[in-house]
């Protein structure tokens, strides 16, 4: 066994400046969770050096735990140290930038407070966080700080927290599944994007990663005709380099499959490829800021529809192997009620909507009901809906209406804990 590693303290560090420029290779001590004495007798030349350069530094903090465990790196950071522990990376993004991006780290790089991170490795998610749709919930969602409150603040518990994830981002997504070829798409489109813009970087030492955002947003202005100037010889420059107009196509096809991932294919037009995707933008048209505010009264109906559902149990956990054992007890037990998640307040019987014997009424009615339902619902939850006997010819007629509605484009479908259920596109 060896116990002298030294290279599992001595660590990449990234801050602010690292994410929205570019690495500087600067590396931190992180000593934790050596005692004092184990610092002395394996790393003496570290211990001389924290010694000397911190601890000084240290005995006037202010702050009881950094002035009696001055040789470790901060605090403890348990919640960071504990979602690193079986990740090979996970996702960043700086508190406050000009551009929203995100980006993934590897797991032995120790982030800066200033950094915001999320416990996830996924592709898909990656996808997702860097789409225009979650950058408009951002925007709507953002804290604010400056004289005039300009500049923008990723805060957790107010944008990703309550973040209504597609349904295409669920980690227990098998093969077969209709939604796992949209997953399997995002996961791509998340991957092609990290490594696109690392080996731009790579390759040319005067990008940065706002460079290629602004050499992006000047693109988007030009071709939407939006009266800007021409691109100047450094920024032309950039566009080659940087090749931006692979980067703008990555983020629109992004774009697009997040938005068909929640059903939400009528927004394409005026959302995708349009200027002010990963910042605040004046050149906007009505048409794009009406799609905007439409984009957001969806997410925040979605939303709605997730805090229904998780009343009854369901929650869609993003890493369910970490979290259900850490929050599951925080949690409602899922119910065994005969509607199921439908949670529509069913009427006494004589007031219940009779069960129609025209099909043209009967997908109308159903597709009705599935507009009510908060979250997506079985078959059978539907069918007990209507006055009468709940039989199974009626059971199997409503599931046929229901695949109707999703082979017309007008419902959805997905797996969800084993079980098939339906939902409209909102």
């Amino acid at each position: 066994m060896e116990i002298n590693r030294l290279d599992r303290h001595i660590l990449n560090y990234r801050n602010g400046r690292d994410i929205v420029q570019r690495p500087r290779d600067v590396m931190v001590i992180d000593l934790y969770p050596l005692q004092i004495e184990e610092v002395r007798l394996r790393f003496p030349a570290v211990y001389q050096h924290v010694l000397e350069r911190v601890k000084p530094e240290r005995d006037s903090n202010r702050e009881d735990f950094r002035r009696e465990f001055w040789w470790w790196f901060g605090r403890r950071h348990t919640d960071l140290r504990n979602f690193l522990k079986d990740l090979p990376r996970y996702i960043s993004t700086v508190e406050t930038a000009k551009h929203r991006t995100f980006q993934f780290l590897d797991a032995t790089i120790r982030p800066d407070n200033k950094l915001i991170n999320v416990g996830l490795d996924d592709g898909s998610v990656l996808a997702v966080l860097s789409s225009s749709t979650h950058c408009c919930w951002f925007r709507a969602n953002a804290g604010k700080i400056g004289v005039y409150a300009l500049e923008s603040v990723y805060v957790k518990t107010r944008v990703f927290d309550p973040f209504p994830f597609p349904l295409a981002v669920d980690p227990r997504l098998a093969f077969g599944d209709p939604l796992f070829a949209q997953q399997e798409r995002l996961r791509e489109l998340g991957e092609q994007l990290d490594a696109f813009r690392r080996d731009r970087l790579a390759e040319h030492t005067f990008l940065t990663m706002t460079g290629l955002y602004n050499g992006l947003e000047r693109l988007r202005e030009i071709e939407n005709r939006c009266g800007v100037p021409p691109l100047t010889e450094v920024e032309r420059e950039v566009h080659q380099a940087g090749l931006i107009s692979v980067l703008s196509e990555l983020h629109d096809e992004i774009d697009r499959a997040v938005l068909v991932g929640y059903g939400w294919e009528d927004l394409i037009p005026e959302l995708v490829g349009k200027p002010g995707a990963t910042m605040p933008s004046p050149h906007k048209t009505e048409a794009q800021e009406s799609a905007e505010e439409e984009l957001l009264a969806r997410l925040v109906a979605l939303n709605l529809e997730r805090a229904a559902e998780e009343k009854h149990g369901v929650v869609r956990w993003l890493r369910p192997n970490y979290q259900v054992p850490m929050l599951t007890t925080k949690t409602p037990q899922p119910t065994d009620d005969h509607v199921s998640i439908l949670d529509i307040e069913l009427p006494d019987n004589v007031e219940r909507p009779k069960w129609p014997s025209d099909g043209l009424d009967q997908i109308r009615l159903v597709r009705d009901l599935l507009a009510k339902a908060p979250a997506p619902t079985l078959p059978d939850a539907l069918a007990n809906v209507f006055d009468g006997k709940n039989t199974a010819k009626r059971r199997d007629r409503v599931t046929e209406v229901l695949e109707t509605l999703v082979a017309t484009g007008l419902a959805r479908t997905g797996e969800i804990e084993g079980q098939r259920r339906y939902f409209l596109p909102r």
